[in-house]
C-alpha cells in the first residue's frame, strides 16, 4: 500500500516552524507571573470568577433554567445594604462562554479547578490573538513571512502582555481576540469590491461572523465599541473612496449586503442585560444605520442617476453631517464618563472621579514613543499606505490603526488597543516601507522576476533585517523581563515587586469563621472590595465596580472626617469593621541612617501604595476639593498635621506623625523636629525630612474601635513595609451584618 505523504515546501515548513516557536514564547511570556503563586492578577478578576462560580453552579444545577435564575440575581454582599443587580452590571458575555466551555473541558476529562481554568485562560486567548493578526498579513500583503513579525510582537507589546497575562481574568482578553477576528473576516467580506459580479453568500457569511463576534465581545468589554465605531465610520465614508473612474471599485449590491450582515450580527450584543437594549441605540450602532442609509442612497442615485453626482454628494454631505450631529448630541448621554473622556480629553481639565483610576488616566506621546518606538512609526505607515489602497477592508484597517492610537494616549485602560494596532500593522508597515525602497544602479541590467538578484534586492533584505533588529531588541530587553512580577494580590497591590504576604495574610484571617463571622459588613475603601467579599467571604460597601458615587462618597467622607463625625457615617452604612492598609518604610534602612533609627517614613513619600496614597482621590470622591489645603500641604504635596491627627483615616493607621526632622548632611543627625515644614533650613544647608513613629492608635482593647488584626509586621530588604489593619466598631450603637 503505497502511503501518501504530505509535501510542505521550505518556506511553509520554515513559517509553521517559526509559528509554533513564537506561540511557545507568547505562553512563556505570559505565564512568568505564575511562579509567585497561583492567584488571578488585579481586582476585578476575582469578581468575575465570583460570578462565573454562580452561572457555572446555575447551569449544572438547573440546565437551561439556571439562565433565567442568573437573569435575576441580586447579591447582597456587593454594595450593602443596596445589593447589586449582576446581570444587569457585569459581563453576562465572557461568565456563559467561560461557564460553558469549562463545563465541555471537564465532560472530555479534564480536572481543573475553575479557578485555576480562569487563572489560565488569558493565556491561551492571549496567544490566540496570533492567528487572525497574521492571516490579516498575509491576506493583505501575499507575503507569508509578514505575519511572524506580529506573532513576535505579540509576546513583547506591552499592553496585550499585561491584558492577556496568566490571572488577567476579565472580558479584555477575549475582546481583543474577538477584535482582529472580526477584522480578518472583514477583510474577507470585502476582498472584491468590483463593480461587475453576483452576489457572494460566503462574502456575505463572513461579514456577518464579524459582525457577531464585534457584538459578542461587547458583552464581555465595554470598550469593543471603539471597533464597532471604526467599522461605522469605514461604511459611513464609503462613498467618498469607492468610487468609480478612481479605483475600479464602488458601493454594489454585496457593499450594501455585507453592511446589513454584519449590523444585524452586531446586535446580538442586546442578548444580555448588559448592554441589552441599550445596544440598539448606542452611539456606534447608530453609527452603522446612518452609513447603510447613506450608501443604500448613494448606490440608488448612481443605478437610476436621480440628480447629479455633484448635487447627490452636496446632499449626501448635509445627511452625514447632521447624522454625525445628532450622535455627538447624544454621546453625553449614551456612553459613561469614562469612556465620554476618552473621545474628549478636554473633560479632565477639572478634578473628577475619573482621575481618581490610575487605569483611566491618560499617557503621553513620549511615554508612547517609549513604549513602542520603531513600531509605533510602522504603524503610521501601513495606516497611509492601507488608505491609499482605498478598498473598504483596507480603509477599515488603516482607520482601526489610527483610531487605536488615539484612543490609546487618552484612556490608559485602552492602551492595549496600541499593543494590538503594533501587532497587526507594524509588519505591514515593515513591508511597506521596504517596498518602496528603489535603488538603481546602472551597471546592473534587468533580470527576470524569477532572479531578484540585483542591488534593489540586497538593500530590501538589509533594510528588512536592520528594522527587525531594531524592533526586537528594545522589546526583548525591557518588556519581557518587565513582566515577571507577581501578581497584584502577591506584592498586596504596591510598587514592591516581591512578595507582600499582607493581604493575603488578611484575607486568610478573615475567611476563617472563627475569626470574623461570614458576610460582617466591611468598610474599606473601594480598592480591595473584591478581594474582601470573594476572597474574604465578606459584605463590602464600596468595590471596584464603582457603581455607587454617593456610597463611595460616604466613605471617603468617613476616613476623611474627625472619629466623632465618621462613627455616625459608619452606623448610616451599617459597618461593622473597618479595614486599612497602610504602607511605609523603615526611616533609617531605607536612607542608611543610622541616626534616624525608630523612625518611620509613611508610604506616601514613595507612592508604596497603601491608603495614605489614596487621599488625593477621596478628597475627590468626598467632594471636598475646596478644602483640599486642610489635608494635602500646598507647598510639600504631603499629608498635613491634621490629617494624621484628626482624621479617622490618619488615626487608623498605625503611624504617629513627629514633625520635619532637620538632618545635619555632614553626619546624618537629626538636629532637631520642627511641626512644619520650613524652607529657612533648606537654605541654611540642612536636609529636611517628615519622620514618624510607629504606633496603633486603637489597641485591642480601644473604643470605639478595637484592633482585631493586624498583618504581620515585616521590613523588607529594601527598607519597605505593607500592614493591613482590621478594627471593629464597639461602639454602643448596633451595627448590622450581611
Amino acid at each position: 500500500m503505497k502511503v501518501i505523504r504530505p509535501r510542505l515546501s521550505f518556506g511553509t515548513a520554515v513559517v509553521v516552524l517559526a509559528f509554533g516557536l513564537l506561540t511557545v514564547l507568547n505562553i512563556y511570556v505570559r505565564l512568568m507571573p505564575a511562579r509567585y503563586g497561583f492567584y488571578l492578577n488585579e481586582f476585578d478578576p476575582y469578581y468575575h470568577y465570583y460570578v462565573t462560580n454562580l452561572v457555572y453552579q446555575d447551569l449544572t444545577k438547573y440546565g437551561l433554567e439556571g439562565i433565567n435564575k442568573y437573569m435575576h440575581t441580586i447579591d447582597y454582599n456587593f454594595w450593602y445594604p443596596w445589593g447589586r443587580n449582576i446581570p444587569a452590571t457585569s459581563p453576562s458575555g465572557l461568565y456563559f462562554l467561560v461557564a460553558v466551555l469549562y463545563i465541555i473541558l471537564k465532560g472530555l476529562g479534564m480536572k481543573i479547578s475553575l479557578y485555576d481554568f480562569v487563572a489560565i485562560v488569558p493565556i491561551f486567548t492571549g496567544v490566540l490573538i496570533s492567528i487572525p493578526a497574521y492571516f490579516i498579513s498575509l491576506k493583505i500583503t501575499g507575503n507569508k513571512y509578514v505575519g511572524l513579525l506580529g506573532v513576535l510582537l505579540l509576546s513583547s507589546a506591552p499592553g496585550l502582555i499585561i491584558r492577556t497575562d496568566f490571572g488577567w481574568y476579565k472580558g479584555t482578553p477575549f475582546a481583543f481576540l474577538f477584535m482582529p477576528l472580526s477584522l480578518l473576516f472583514l477583510v474577507y467580506a470585502f476582498e472584491s469590491g468590483k463593480a461587475q459580479g453576483a452576489i457572494s453568500v460566503k462574502q456575505g457569511i463572513y461579514a456577518l461572523i464579524a459582525g457577531l463576534l464585534v457584538g459578542y465581545a461587547q458583552t464581555m468589554w465595554g470598550g469593543t465599541e471603539n471597533m464597532n465605531g471604526v467599522v461605522g465610520l469605514a461604511f459611513l465614508f464609503a462613498p467618498l473612496y469607492l468610487r468609480p473612474g478612481k479605483t475600479g471599485y464602488y458601493i454594489t449590491e454585496q457593499t450594501i449586503l455585507n453592511e446589513l450582515l454584519y449590523t444585524a450580527g452586531a446586535l446580538v450584543a442586546v442578548i444580555y442585560p448588559d448592554p441589552g437594549r441599550s445596544w440598539i441605540y448606542s452611539p456606534t450602532m447608530l453609527l452603522l444605520y446612518l452609513a447603510i442609509v447613506v450608501n443604500a442612497l448613494y448606490y440608488a442615485n448612481e443605478r437610476l442617476k436621480i440628480v447629479s453626482r455633484n448635487v447627490f454628494f452636496g446632499i449626501l454631505v448635509a445627511i452625514v453631517l447632521a447624522g454625525l450631529g445628532a450622535v455627538a448630541y447624544l454621546l453625553p448621554h449614551l456612553i459613561n464618563l469614562r469612556y465620554l473622556s476618552a473621545l474628549n480629553p478636554l473633560l479632565r481639565t477639572k478634578p473628577s472621579i475619573v482621575s481618581t483610576v490610575a487605569e483611566q488616566l491618560p499617557t503621553s506621546g513620549v511615554e508612547t514613543l517609549f513604549t513602542y518606538g520603531l513600531s509605533s512609526l510602522l504603524v503610521i505607515i501601513a495606516g497611509y499606505f492601507l488608505l491609499k489602497k482605498r478598498t473598504l477592508a483596507s480603509v477599515t484597517l488603516s482607520i482601526f490603526l489610527f483610531w487605536s492610537f488615539y484612543v490609546g494616549t487618552s484612556f490608559g485602560e485602552l492602551m492595549d488597543f496600541m499593543g494590538l494596532a503594533v501587532v497587526i500593522g507594524a509588519p505591514l508597515g515593515l513591508y511597506y516601507a521596504v517596498s518602496e525602497i528603489r535603488f538603481e544602479h546602472p551597471a546592473v541590467k534587468k533580470v527576470k522576476k524569477a532572479q531578484p538578484q540585483g542591488p534593489e534586492f540586497k538593500y530590501e533584505k538589509i533594510a528588512a533585517a536592520a528594522v527587525l533588529i531594531g524592533l526586537t531588541a528594545f522589546p526583548v530587553y525591557t518588556w519581557i523581563p518587565q513582566n515577571n512580577i507577581p501578581v497584584s494580590i502577591v506584592n498586596s497591590a504596591t510598587i514592591i515587586n516581591q512578595p507582600v504576604p499582607a493581604w493575603i495574610d488578611a484575607l486568610k484571617w478573615m475567611s476563617n469563621s472563627s475569626n470574623m463571622p461570614p458576610h460582617s459588613v466591611v468598610v474599606a475603601w473601594w480598592d480591595y472590595g473584591y478581594w474582601i467579599t470573594v476572597m474574604g467571604n465578606q459584605t463590602t460597601v464600596i468595590d471596584n465596580a464603582t457603581l455607587n458615587g454617593t456610597q463611595i462618597g460616604l466613605v471617603a467622607k468617613m476616613f476623611l472626617s474627625p472619629p466623632d463625625q465618621a462613627i455616625r457615617i459608619l452606623q448610616e452604612l451599617h459597618g461593622k469593621y473597618v479595614v486599612v492598609f497602610a504602607t511605609g518604610a523603615d526611616a533609617a534602612a531605607i536612607t542608611r541612617d543610622y541616626y534616624l533609627y525608630g523612625y518611620e517614613l509613611s508610604g506616601e513619600l514613595y507612592g508604596i501604595g497603601g491608603d495614605e496614597s489614596k487621599v488625593p482621590a477621596m478628597i475627590v470622591w468626598a467632594g471636598w476639593t475646596n478644602n483640599q489645603s486642610l489635608f494635602i500641604n500646598p507647598q510639600t504635596h504631603l499629608l498635613t498635621w491634621y490629617f494624621w491627627n484628626n482624621t479617622l483615616l490618619g488615626r487608623l493607621e498605625p503611624l504617629q506623625y513627629q514633625g520635619w526632622g532637620v538632618i545635619d548632611p555632614s553626619t546624618g543627625q537629626v538636629i532637631t523636629i520642627i511641626p512644619h515644614y520650613e524652607v529657612n533650613y533648606s537654605n541654611m544647608g540642612y536636609y529636611l525630612i517628615p519622620l514618624w513613629t510607629y504606633r496603633i492608635y486603637y489597641g485591642t482593647n480601644s473604643t470605639p474601635f478595637r484592633l482585631v488584626y493586624a498583618s504581620p509586621f515585616h521590613v523588607l530588604s529594601n527598607g519597605m513595609w505593607a500592614q493591613v489593619l482590621i478594627y471593629e466598631y464597639v461602639g454602643n450603637s448596633t451595627s448590622a451584618t450581611g
